[in-house]
């Protein structure tokens, strides 16, 4: 327990010294910084010390698995039966990018987005319970990388992996598709590590060229269908790293302020700026620095910093991914994506064993 307080205390003082000179940019509501940047971090520290203590620590990594592959499961019924041509039998009003009514199965399943061209044919874009298919497929592609790297020895590894790869296929997300592929090269690379290692010099080189090759081909074919399919998303993105990179140089150190949005929408595209405008934000580590600067950045790559001391590769591998999704989406403040930070920060500590065997 004493570790563990020396971990919170440690993390109360670096987070409370920017807290207090990030406000002098930016008066940001006290609570809800507070909150999501300090009462959550130590809850999670609390709960991932004392269950590895306790050797509960799976307990919590289980839930987020399954829980999501029940969500998937249902979710894929009633895709299924929207694909199939079954008629709605309920609707909602949805206040998510303006005011609409959307329309679903039995209040468990709305289609909250127009269908998308994917891979040549036209498809119905799995949401399940969410407001957009991106969100959708970051709890995906969390609970594969979960299942798949830290939970091999569940009797339920292969459906459940099978299951979630599936979905994520149906939400249309190219982001989630790419880092579930880039999570299973890596799998399967660690898998065979020792081969590897074993294999002479010549037999490396032909093996590392034909894995780029692989890994350029799909990645390049996820990429033309993204921009042949969401030009629109694609060109607001590119104006979101303008406008965030722009907004950072104002306030490398520091930054403008959490939640700090006027910052960034200053330098925004006039298009989107007129009524109606999207001038939704849509990368979540350049928000990072427009909000915090360089000194909030570091705090959310100290796990990336400790496996690299530790030389856990596998362990910093995941959190590349981790930080490649949270480059492409807006999950900064989310609670499951503080936890596994958290969670791969704690393991590194010595908390909870070695997952990776």
């Amino acid at each position: 327990m004493t570790e563990i307080l020396k971990i919170i205390a440690g993390f109360l003082v670096i987070m409370g010294l920017f807290l207090i000179l990030n406000r002098f940019n930016y008066h940001y509501h006290l609570f809800h910084a507070v909150l999501i940047y300090c009462i959550l971090p130590v809850l999670f520290i609390l709960y991932i010390g004392i269950s590895a203590q306790l050797h509960q620590l799976k307990v919590i990594l289980h839930a987020i698995v399954d829980i999501t592959v029940v969500i998937a499961c249902i979710s894929l019924v009633f895709w299924f039966m929207g694909e199939l041509g079954y008629p709605a039998n309920c609707s909602l009003l949805l206040g998510w990018g303006g005011h609409r009514v959307i329309f679903g199965f039995y209040g468990l399943y709305y289609f909250t987005q127009e269908p998308a061209h994917f891979l040549g044919t036209m498809m119905i874009r799995n949401t399940s319970i969410f407001s957009e298919a991106p969100m959708y497929s970051v709890i995906l592609t969390t609970a594969f990388i979960i299942n798949l790297f830290y939970l091999k020895h569940n009797r339920f590894f292969r459906f459940n992996c099978l299951v979630i790869l599936l979905t994520l296929i149906t939400t249309v997300a190219t982001s989630g598709i790419l880092i579930c592929f880039l999570a299973c090269l890596g799998y399967f690379m660690y898998l065979n590590r020792d081969k590897f290692n074993r294999f002479t010099k010549k037999q490396k080189i032909s093996y590392t060229v034909s894995s780029l090759i692989i890994i350029l081909t799909v990645v390049s074919a996820i990429i033309i269908n993204k921009l042949n399919t969401f030009s629109g998303s694609v060109s607001i993105r590119s104006d979101d790293i303008r406008a965030g990179l722009k907004a950072f140089i104002n306030h490398p150190f520091i930054g403008n302020g959490i939640g700090n949005n006027a910052a960034i929408k200053h330098y925004m595209a006039h298009y989107r700026l007129v009524a109606g405008g999207n001038t939704g934000f849509s990368l979540g580590l350049i928000q990072i620095m427009a909000f915090g600067g360089l000194m909030l950045l570091f705090i959310y790559l100290i796990p990336l910093i400790k496996s690299l001391l530790s030389k856990d590769y596998l362990d910093l591998y995941i959190i590349l991914l981790l930080l490649l999704m949270l480059a492409l989406t807006i999950i900064n403040e989310a609670p499951l994506f503080i936890f596994i930070l958290v969670f791969i920060y704690m393991k590194q500590k010595g908390f909870g064993g070695n997952f990776n065997d």
